[in-house]
């Protein structure tokens, strides 16, 4: 389906086929120009050779009453 958007619109959120969902798209001459959250990842790649770090699992309950 076709978007088409009034003069003043700058961003509108819209179905993106690469992150499966509703996200927010800069609107450029009155059509949909492209996803800021895939535009935001192609500008700031994850940096070769740095890992996150993974996330620890922690206990649910504290065993110290032992």
């Amino acid at each position: 389906m076709r978007h088409f958007f009034t003069k003043s619109t700058v961003e509108a959120e819209m179905w993106c086929q690469r992150c499966h969902k509703e996200t927010m798209w800069r609107i450029m001459g009155r059509r949909p120009g492209y996803c800021m959250v895939c535009q935001a990842i192609r500008e700031n790649p994850p940096l070769p050779g740095i890992v996150a770090p993974e996330a620890e699992q922690m206990d649910m309950f504290d065993d110290s009453r032992k």
